[in-house]
Formats: structure tokens, sequence, C-alpha cells
């Protein structure tokens, strides 16, 4: 096949998964609208989000375990399994590396409470957008005069729940060609500076510090503390997203990345409000991917075995971590596609029989 033929038919294959996809999406949507008006009491109201939440990340995972059929490595800190009220932190790398993030928590049993913070304009999307809005994600326009309003009255309605896990991106955005060198340029413009050590990383963007010091403002004495999460792309780049970009991993099918994640626990403390709490979170998360780079440079991790012993060289404690694989490819994978053929299949039969009336 030649290299047009097969960018066309992966379109087509990629086009008709996402027709799949949007269909159950429309569907699910219509079956909450009608739902959640006759459910009574925020207890009901939990249940039936959490049970929509689950069943959008497995039709995801479903969708696009074919893209990326590697394994997802971890090495966790088992504190966080103990823990129920957290702030989760964590570097960006693609457009599509939240789906990993979830796929990790929905590992350890975290997914169903989870609450993300998005900026405004993904909350108007078609469709999508209202789904987001449904699992009351909190979106914010960047300004912060009217941002501290809406991160205030997100973390006092989490505040009520039993169980939660708010995952933020600090750094506003993934790391790119266009993203890093405005980094850069902050850096430089405003002498950002760490105990007198110049802070100015490659591998991860400077985080904004300001909303992070909001949202401790109002679960402060709430939180039981910090996930705090490293992900490394498999293959390490330096700019993932213009390096794996959906039209190289979907369309060309040239490109295969997984994603490692490290993660940590901070307890609550009262160091995590000081105004370098945020930069020497990223400073450890620099540090991390740069000794990893300078080791490994871009090889792929394929095993366990090899993760354990690349893991084992980036930080100074062996003990007291576990280690874990995941994949994106999930058992409701094949009832997703029996459901969605049965459904075609009546609806075509309703409308020969409509029409041959």
């Amino acid at each position: 096949m030649s290299g047009m033929m097969k960018r066309a038919w992966n379109a087509a294959c990629f086009l008709a998964t996402m027709t799949v996809y949007l269909s159950y999406i429309i569907v699910g949507c219509m079956i909450v609208s009608v739902v959640k008006p006759v459910l009574f009491g925020e207890k009901a109201q939990d249940a039936l989000r959490r049970l929509t939440k689950v069943a959008w990340l497995h039709l995801t995972r479903a969708s696009f375990y074919r893209y990326f059929p590697r394994k997802v490595f971890i090495r966790y800190n088992p504190t966080i399994l103990e823990r129920s009220r957290n702030v989760i932190v964590s570097n960006h790398l693609t457009e599509y590396d939240w789906l990993f993030m979830c796929c990790v928590l929905d590992s350890f049993g975290r997914f169903e409470n989870l609450c993300i913070i998005l900026k405004m304009s993904l909350r108007d999307i078609p469709i999508l957008g209202y789904g987001m809005r449904f699992f009351q994600f909190i979106f914010l326009n960047r300004k912060i005069s009217k941002d501290r309003e809406l991160i205030i009255s997100g973390t006092s309605r989490l505040k009520k729940k039993e169980k939660y896990d708010l995952l933020i991106f600090p750094e506003g955005t993934y790391i790119d060609k266009c993203s890093h060198p405005k980094s850069h340029k902050w850096s430089s413009e405003a002498n950002m500076a760490i105990e007198g050590r110049r802070f100015d990383p490659e591998e991860v963007l400077i985080p904004r510090t300001t909303g992070f010091k909001i949202l401790r403002e109002g679960i402060r004495d709430d939180m039981e503390g910090i996930l705090d999460a490293t992900m490394i792309g498999n293959p390490h780049v330096k700019y993932p997203n213009d390096v794996f970009s959906y039209w190289e991993v979907i369309v060309n099918g040239s490109r295969k990345v997984n994603f490692m994640f490290f993660l940590d626990y901070i307890p609550n403390n009262d160091s995590m409000d000081a105004d370098d709490f945020l930069l020497k979170l990223f400073e450890k998360k620099e540090k991390v991917i740069s000794k990893y780079r300078r080791e490994n440079g871009d090889g792929c991790i394929r095993s366990m075995a090899e993760f354990r012993k690349v893991a084992d060289t980036l930080f100074d404690s062996k003990t007291g971590y576990e280690d874990k694989e995941i994949e994106l490819y999930t058992p409701w994978g094949p009832l997703f596609h029996v459901m969605f053929v049965l459904g075609l299949g009546l609806l075509l039969g309703s409308i020969v029989r409509f029409f041959s009336k």
C-alpha cells in the first residue's frame, strides 16, 4: 500500500471511529439530560456523574487504544492509596496526555472523583463541553480577577464531597516549540530564581503560581496533600506534541508513543504556602526528566524490568515505592462495538420499514 493510500485508509478508519465515538457521546448526553432532572438529592446526582464519567473513560480508551498500544509504566508512593482529598500537580507534554493521566488514576480507583481545572475555551466545545460541565470541572479565564471567584467557588463545592482529586497543570499549556521560548523569555524578564539559583528549565515550562496560591486559600485546611505527578514521554523527545502529533500518530501511523509516570505524595503542610513552592516542585521535575534524557536518550522502554532499572537511577530512594504497568485497552471495547452494531441495525431497519410503507 502506497504512503498516500495508507494515510487515506488511516484517516477513514479514524473518521469511522470518531463517528461511533460521538454517536455514543450524543446518546449519553441525551440520557443524562433526561435522567438528571428526575434525580433528587446530591448523592443521586453524584452517583449518576460517577457512572457517566467511568463509562466515558472506557469509551475513550476503547476508541484510542489502537493508536497507543504500548504499556504505561508507573512508579508510585503507596501513600496515595490511603488519601482521599488531594490536589494532583502534573507537568503537561501533549494535547492528549490527559487521557493517560485519567487511565493511571483509574487504575488506582481515583478517577470517579476526579475534577480537572481547564481553560474556559473548552467549556463551550459542542457536546464534549456539556459533558465536562456535567462532570463539574472548573474552567478558568486566565484573568485573576475572574478566576479567583471561579476557583473559590469550585473548591467550596469540592469540600462538600467525601472524596476528591483535583488535577491541575500549572504550566498552563504543554511544552512545544511555541510555548518553550515564551517560558525562557518569562524567566529572563522576571529574573526567575529559586533560593538564588536561576530557574530557566529545558524539560518543563515555568508554572503559573498565582492560581495555585488562590487554590490554596480555598482548600488549604481541607486537602490531605499533593499527589506530585511527573510524566516522561516514552520515547523521550524534547517537544512530544510536535513530534507525536495527531497527524503523525493517527494519519501517518509512523509514530508510537506512550508515557511513564512517577507519582509521589506530599502531605499537606505550611511550606505549600511559600511563593516558591510550585517552582521547587517543577525544578524537581526538570532534574528528573533531564537526568532521564542524559542517561537514556530517545530510547524506548518496553518492559517492566527496563523501567525498574531506569526508575532506580532517577531517584535517591529505591525503597517504599511500587511499580505497575497498565494499558489503554479496556474489556468494555467489544461491548461498545456490539452495542453500536445492534443500534445501527435497529436504526437502519426502522428507516427501511418507514419508507417501505
